[in-house]
């Protein structure tokens, strides 16, 4: 796992984040910046460990843009939206991602907390 975090962990992060009240607005980018070192990562670091490019590092633009939309739906899906544009900030892929690809991690809903996705 790229953060070393689980899912609940991330929401609940999410939402400390956005309570404190002693960061400005455009301060309050914890997940947002993680969603960006994840999609860093994906494209510079990531070893493929199947297909043609096996054991090559570093994702096409378009599988790193649908593991990144997959967080940020995730985010989504539970009623903390972050506050990036995948479209503009990932350049080099195409946001027409497959929604069915990304409905299992989206749908996690973790104990005790309410999902106000579909």
């Amino acid at each position: 796992m790229f953060t070393g975090m689980t899912p609940e962990e991330l929401l609940d992060e999410k939402w400390k984040d956005l309570m404190d009240e002693t960061k400005k607005p455009w301060e309050k980018e914890k997940a947002e910046e993680r969603v960006r070192a994840f999609n860093k990562w994906l494209l510079e670091e990531y070893v493929i460990e199947i297909g043609r490019r096996k054991g090559e590092k570093g994702a096409s633009p378009r599988s790193a843009l649908m593991w990144c939309t997959a967080v940020v739906d995730f985010f989504s899906r539970h009623n903390l939206p972050l506050t990036i544009k995948l479209g503009k900030e990932f350049k080099g892929a195409t946001r027409g991602v497959v929604r069915w690809s990304l409905l299992n991690v989206a749908d996690y809903t973790p104990q005790n907390k309410p999902s106000f996705g579909n």
